[in-house]
């Protein structure tokens, strides 16, 4: 499965369904937009064409402890 290979290869922080059910979003690690973009193209929603996606950088100031990788892109998957 895709979202496991990229939580083995530690590129996916956390990912989930959005509330109230209209998509989901994933924290990905990335170097770039390049990186995420590539990974959107890998997504199976992205192939069957039966999502949108919404990629926002964002690099945080602040983190609690247990995050112990910069976190620098979120992808929002809606339908």
């Amino acid at each position: 499965m895709l979202g496991e290979t990229y939580y083995t290869t530690n590129k996916f922080i956390a990912s989930g369904r959005k509330e109230p059910r209209t998509g989901g979003v994933i924290l990905i690690n990335a170097q770039d937009k390049a990186e995420v973009d590539a990974t959107i193209k890998e997504d199976p929603f992205y192939i069957a064409d039966v999502a949108n996606y919404d990629v926002t950088e964002f690099i945080p100031t602040m983190a609690a402890k247990i995050i112990h990788t910069k976190i620098t892109y979120k992808i929002n998957r809606s339908k």
